[in-house]
């Protein structure tokens, strides 16, 4: 899924039912936010060295 990582739209991320989830950035090319089933937030970047 993709959205803008803003501070409201990661205020309203509801914890993940199952499994974790992933939201992609929509401006910031290789910027992810994960959400686990405690509602915890990790960020990450994913980048292709060469690419």
């Amino acid at each position: 899924m993709k959205q803008m990582l803003t501070t409201k739209s990661l205020d309203a991320m509801t914890p993940a039912t199952t499994k974790r989830y992933e939201v992609r950035d929509q401006k910031v090319n290789g910027l992810h936010v994960r959400v686990s089933t405690t509602g915890a937030k990790v960020f990450y970047t994913m980048v292709r060295p060469n690419g």
